[in-house]
């Protein structure tokens, strides 16, 4: 922030920032909620901090059962199924607008290669945050992923790697 000349940012915790003489209408998590211990908590937070009509959008890993040793590198609690995620969205007073499963496409080929890094051993040799591929492997993998933008604004995608809400303080 400091070498871009952005003057007004903060570093707290959500209980900590001071949100009195803001508009803030709204606040996004992505990929953030599974690495707070008390998601919960957080979710209620967000939801003090807006005003009437504000909007929480928020994304998070989708599937307990693909949890891996990426998920211990990237000091992440937990992985969601997307019931769980909306109840919990609601119950701390969210009305969901929207929610989905995303990455789908992606989905078989993480699940193969969890398998497959589990058979080898290679899952217990990771240590780095970010696995190195190919400029040509990046390039397949984000256009395949760009692809679900359109479909994500049609529909309701039944399983994926992550899970998308859009969810309003009414």
């Amino acid at each position: 922030c400091k070498k871009r000349n952005i003057e007004d940012a903060h570093v707290s915790t959500l209980s900590e920032f001071d949100t009195s003489g803001l508009n803030i209408s709204a606040v996004t998590m992505l990929d953030v909620i599974e690495h707070i211990e008390d998601d919960f908590g957080v979710v209620s937070q967000v939801f003090d901090a807006l005003p009437s009509g504000g909007w929480f959008v928020a994304t998070v890993p989708a599937f307990q059962k693909l949890w891996s040793r990426h998920d211990e590198i990237h000091h992440h609690y937990r992985r969601y199924n997307r019931f769980d995620f909306d109840t919990m969205l609601k119950k701390a007073g969210f009305n969901i607008k929207y929610s989905s499963y995303f990455n789908t496409i992606l989905f078989l080929p993480a699940i193969l290669k969890r398998v497959l890094d589990k058979i080898t051993g290679a899952e217990k040799k990771k240590n780095e945050p970010v696995e190195e591929v190919s400029e040509l492997v990046n390039k397949v993998f984000t256009e395949l992923f760009m692809l679900e933008k359109n479909i994500l604004r049609r529909a309701i995608l039944p399983f994926g790697l992550s899970i998308i809400a859009i969810a309003q303080k009414d």
